[in-house]
C-alpha cells in the first residue's frame, strides 16, 4: 500500500486463494515487494513482534486484537493497528418498509450465498415490526430453503459448507443452545449428512424465531449460517436492545421515511449503516466498526494515508520562512 512492501498472512485454513494471488502478481512486481507468509499463530506473532513492521491490519476476532496489543507491548515496539473484528449486526424493518425487498435483503444480508454466513458483516439479527412479523417469517423461510447447497466447484451451488471443523462445531453449538433455550426453529437446524454432504461440514440456512435480549443467540456472534428473527413494537426499546450487545460493526434499516432512517443511523452503535440495502461496499467509502467490532477505517483514502508517515519540515532562509509537510512511505 502507498508504495510500501507488503506482507500478507492469510488464515492457515484458507491460504490457497491468497497464494494464487501472489503467483499472479509475482511476474509484474519487484521480487519481495509483496510476500505471502502462511502458517499458524507463530507466524502471526513473529510479524506483530518484528521491530521493522510498524503498520498492521487485522481481520479477525477480539482475542486476536488483544493479543496483537500484548505482543507489540512485550516486544517493546510501537505499532499502528487497524482492526476489523466481529459483529452481531442488526437489520431493522419498519412497518412502512417495502416488505418484499426488505425480506429478500434479510436473507441477502446474512451472506449465506458468499460465505455460508461466515462474515463479520452479516446482518444476523432481523428486527421486524410486529405488523410484518408473520409475513416476514414465511418469506424468509421460503427464501432460505430455496438456496441451493452444494460443492464449491459446482457452478450451480449458491452456498457451500463451513470452512473448518472448529467453525462447524461452533455453529452446531449455538444451534443446540438455541434449541435448549426454547427458541422456535423456522428452518434448518441440522447438519446435512446424505451424499455428497457426508464429506463436508454442510449446515443449511438456519432461522430461529422470537429471539429476545435474554437469549444467547441475541448476544453472541455465531459466524455461521444462523439467523435470529426478533419482533418489535416499541422503537425506543428496539434501539436499546440493538445497542445492548458489545458489537457495533454494521446495521441496516428498511423504511420509506428518510427522517426515520437518518435518525436510526444517528442512534445505532454501528460504524457502517445501510438504508434500504445491505452488505454492499463502495470504493473509497469507509467501512468501520465501533465498540468491540474494530478500530480505524478501512477502504478509504484515510486508510491509504495511514500507511505513510507525516513529517513537518520548517525552512528558514534569506527569502523568509517556508513550512511544508511531507509524507514518507
Amino acid at each position: 500500500l502507498m508504495g510500501n512492501a507488503l506482507i500478507i498472512k492469510p488464515s492457515e485454513h484458507t491460504s490457497l486463494s491468497t497464494l494464487r494471488i501472489g503467483e499472479i502478481l509475482a511476474p509484474h512486481i519487484p521480487p519481495g515487494l509483496i510476500q505471502v507468509l502462511t502458517g499458524g499463530r507463530p507466524v502471526g506473532e513473529a510479524i506483530v513482534g518484528h521491530r521493522d513492521i510498524k503498520r498492521i491490519t487485522l481481520t479477525g476476532g477480539k482475542n486476536a486484537a488483544l493479543a496483537f496489543y500484548r505482543i507489540a507491548a512485550e516486544s517493546g515496539h510501537i505499532k499502528d493497528f487497524t482492526f476489523e473484528l466481529g459483529g452481531k449486526n442488526p437489520m431493522v424493518i419498519y412497518p412502512d418498509a417495502d416488505a418484499e425487498k426488505a425480506f429478500t435483503s434479510a436473507v441477502h444480508g446474512m451472506n449465506f450465498y458468499q460465505t455460508a454466513g461466515q462474515s463479520c458483516g452479516s446482518t444476523s439479527r432481523i428486527f421486524i415490526h410486529r405488523s410484518l412479523y408473520e409475513e416476514a417469517k414465511a418469506a424468509i423461510k421460503t427464501a432460505c430453503e430455496a438456496i441451493r447447497i452444494g460443492e464449491p466447484q459446482d457452478p450451480d451451488t449458491l452456498m457451500a459448507g463451513l470452512s473448518t471443523p472448529q467453525q462447524f462445531e461452533k455453529t452446531m453449538h449455538y444451534i443446540e443452545v438455541s434449541k435448549r433455550e426454547g427458541l422456535p426453529l423456522l428452518t434448518g437446524g441440522a447438519r446435512l449428512t446424505t451424499p455428497p454432504f457426508d464429506k463436508g461440514f454442510y449446515v443449511p440456512p438456519t432461522v430461529f424465531c422470537d429471539v429476545t435480549r435474554e437469549h444467547t443467540l441475541f448476544r453472541e456472534e455465531v459466524f455461521g449460517p444462523v439467523l435470529a428473527l426478533i419482533p418489535w413494537d416499541d422503537e425506543a426499546q428496539m434501539l436499546a436492545d440493538i445497542n445492548a450487545v458489545k458489537y457495533g460493526l454494521t446495521a441496516s434499516v428498511w423504511t420509506a421515511s428518510l427522517d426515520t432512517a437518518m435518525e436510526f443511523a444517528r442512534r445505532v452503535d454501528s460504524g457502517t449503516v445501510w438504508i434500504n440495502g445491505s452488505s454492499k461496499h463502495f470504493p473509497g467509502f469507509g467501512f468501520a466498526g465501533q465498540k468491540d467490532s474494530g478500530l480505524g477505517q478501512e477502504e478509504t483514502l484515510e486508510e491509504l494515508v495511514s500507511f505513510t508517515q507525516l513529517k513537518a519540515v520548517h525552512y528558514f532562509g534569506a527569502e523568509g520562512r517556508k513550512n511544508v509537510e511531507i509524507r514518507l512511505i
